[in-house]
């Protein structure tokens, strides 16, 4: 029997358009995947922006509340004074060789604090701010030659909270502004940038038998709960605010490895 090769009539349309339905049935599918994978992308890239930007905004807040005069971190006050002394200014800490002089180094407990404030001022001061303990230190310089501060006076002063210490350096109760007899001959702020807050001045005095001027620069900043002063004093020639601001400057570093906890 013979077989009929030659294609039916129509046959070969219905061919294509079967499978140029497969094809775009195919492309279809292909461009919902595509579509799926893009969006599905920009979402996790969207989702990702959205975690870091999360992370940098806790970050900032975090930052914040560190910096903050209230609440945030704090040095843990009855921890930390057992390790007060090593952080007011140190002969390590200046490039000149200075000594401590027999005596003039030590704790100031708060009853020593009120007795030497004044009893009434001095509780009041203590309630106001919540002092916990302090440390006083002296020094001097080892020779006469050298062109350097003739010598240093440095305390710390410790509080239960960053409040307090914010409140110790306040016009209501920091003693550079209460105290007449010891009232800045000029106020200072180039440079002061140390801890949360800082405060510099200086004090000059004239000899008018020698003509010689003696300066005092004076750098005073809180770092969270804890109040430092550092003072540095000489000849004019021999001393500058710099200076001073570099000796406070290495305490804060020292005082910045220390490890913090919530207030």
């Amino acid at each position: 029997m013979a077989v009929d090769t030659q294609p039916r009539p129509g046959s070969g349309r219905a061919a294509k358009a079967g499978l140029i339905a497969v094809l775009l049935f195919a492309f279809l599918l292909l461009a919902l995947l595509v579509f799926w994978a893009v969006t599905g992308g920009l979402a996790v890239f969207a989702g990702g922006l959205s975690t870091v930007a999360d992370r940098v905004a806790s970050g900032a807040e975090q930052a914040h509340d560190t910096l903050s005069i209230g609440g945030g971190d704090v040095l843990a006050p009855n921890a930390f004074i057992r390790v007060q002394d090593q952080y007011v200014l140190l002969p390590t800490d200046l490039p000149t060789a200075y000594y401590r002089p027999e005596g003039e180094t030590g704790r100031v407990s708060n009853r020593e604090y009120i007795g030497a404030a004044g009893e009434l001022q001095g509780k009041q001061y203590v309630s106001a701010t919540g002092r916990v303990d302090g440390w006083e230190t002296r020094l001097k310089r080892t020779t006469s030659n050298e062109i350097a501060p003739a010598g240093w006076f440095s305390t710390i002063d410790v509080f239960e909270t960053n409040d307090g210490a914010s409140q110790a350096l306040s016009p209501e109760w920091f003693w550079a502004y209460t105290d007449p007899e010891r009232a800045p001959t000029e106020w200072l702020k180039d440079g002061c940038d140390l801890g949360q807050e800082c405060l510099m001045w200086v004090n000059d005095r004239f000899d008018p038998a020698t003509s010689l001027t003696t300066l005092s620069y004076h750098v005073a900043f809180r770092f969270h709960n804890v109040v430092v002063w550092v003072k540095g004093h000489g000849l004019d020639v021999d001393i500058t605010a710099d200076d001073v601001l570099d000796a406070a400057r290495a305490v804060l570093v020292r005082l910045a490895e220390q490890p913090l906890v919530s207030e």
